[in-house]
Parts: C-alpha cells; sequence; structure tokens
C-alpha cells in the first residue's frame, strides 16, 4: 500500500521566517525558490544560471535532478513539460547576491571550480546530491530545533497562497 501523508501548508509568516533563519546558509536560495516559485527539489538542483531570464523576470524549468541506485541523472522535469515561472524581484535581487558569492567561490577556486552553471551546487561548483540536500535541510531545521516542515511543504506553501490570492487552481497545478 502507498503511505501519503497530509502535507501543512506554512502560513506567510512561517515561510518568512524559514527564509530568514536559513540566511547566510547554502540552504537559503532553494528555501526561496521553493517558496517563491513551487518548484521542486530536482528542479532546484538541476536548475542552471540560464535558466533566469533576468529581463523578463521568468525562470525556465526544462530538467530536474535524480539520484536513484543507479546513480545522479538530469531528465525530464515531472510530467515532461518545460515551463516558465514568474520569478518575484525578491526572488531576483537573492539570486543577484548569490551569484556575486558563487563567482567568489569561482575566482578562489580556479580551475578546481566545476562548472555545471548551477545554481545550487556545492561551493566548489559540483552537484548538490538530492540525498545530501535533504540531510543538509534536516541538519538546518534541527540546528533551529525545528521539527518541520519538510522540504516539500515549502511547494505547497507557495499553491495555498496563490489560492488565496485567487489563481485558478487549473493554472496552480
Amino acid at each position: 500500500a502507498v503511505r501519503t501523508r497530509e502535507v501543512t501548508p506554512l502560513d506567510e509568516a512561517q515561510a518568512a521566517w524559514l527564509v530568514t533563519v536559513a540566511e547566510g546558509t547554502r540552504l537559503h536560495i532553494p528555501i526561496m525558490l521553493a517558496i517563491c516559485t513551487g518548484i521542486r527539489r530536482g528542479e532546484i538542483l538541476a536548475l542552471q544560471w540560464a535558466n533566469v531570464d533576468w529581463d523578463s523576470a521568468v525562470l525556465k524549468i526544462e530538467r530536474a535532478l535524480e539520484e536513484s541506485t543507479a546513480g545522479i541523472a538530469f531528465k525530464k522535469p515531472k510530467n515532461g513539460r518545460v515551463r516558465s515561472l514568474a520569478a518575484p524581484a525578491l526572488l531576483l535581487e537573492a539570486l543577484r547576491i548569490h551569484r556575486a558569492k558563487q563567482q567568489e567561490y569561482r575566482d578562489a577556486l580556479g580551475a578546481g571550480y566545476q562548472d555545471h552553471d548551477l545554481i545550487c551546487c556545492v561551493e566548489d561548483g559540483s552537484i548538490w546530491k538530492p540525498s545530501a540536500f535533504t540531510s543538509a535541510y534536516r541538519a538546518l531545521l534541527k540546528r533551529r530545533k525545528l521539527t518541520g516542515p519538510n522540504f516539500h511543504a515549502l511547494r505547497h506553501a507557495h499553491a495555498s497562497q496563490l489560492l488565496k490570492d485567487g489563481v485558478d487552481m487549473k493554472i496552480i497545478s
């Protein structure tokens, strides 16, 4: 039997608080991406700088990162659909700051930097494995003495906010 868990989405105050407690950590940008756009963990870890249209304030979701017993691989997003999502100004500003910080790592490591053009990666530019990402997220919650939410709940927080704002459910899904 398939187990289903009830997901309790965060409200605006909880989402803002989680973004704040993640500031200064590698999880800040992934948490912001999940809350601001509703994209999945694998899509966040596969997102490249080339997918950001700064002028139009749009993120293009073209792939996802998957970890299985066979290893790590990029694949098409769930449902195989490439999609474009609005990126709020708050997220774009955080991405600009993150990109500058990432450039500092790139400069410091020189030839040791693994450039995959990834937005969310390990400090040396290498791919951030989904399992390692989840462990880091849980560790952040534990350090902040929190028991939840799980990372997927952040996606639901975004959907709940859109519903509250009157966006049609078909568009949200």
